[in-house]
């Protein structure tokens, strides 16, 4: 295997070190994102990943507005029809 070595300084190092985490955790970031887009079920979490929403706000959902959801021993999930459903009835 090919080694590359390039002298550069600790001003550098850093920089560079910190735009490769960065990229590595922006990958990261969209795969998660397409993930949550190909799956059918969402659990509580992952419900509040795709809407950019807090647990407090999904649980308001829930107890106040009466969103369905799916309890199977303890875990929550919400089905992504039944929350667009949802959505779409506060469209105004």
């Amino acid at each position: 295997m090919a080694e590359l070595r390039v002298d550069v300084s600790e001003e550098l190092e850093k920089e560079l070190q910190l735009m490769i985490y960065t990229t590595v955790q922006n990958v990261f970031e969209e795969s998660l994102k397409k993930d949550l887009h190909s799956k059918e079920y969402l659990s509580i979490s992952e419900t509040c990943d795709y809407l950019d929403i807090s647990v407090g706000t999904i649980n308001k959902w829930i107890n106040q507005y009466n969103l369905k959801m799916i309890k199977i021993g303890g875990r929550k999930f919400i089905s992504k029809k039944t929350l667009i459903e949802f959505m779409q009835g506060f469209e105004e």
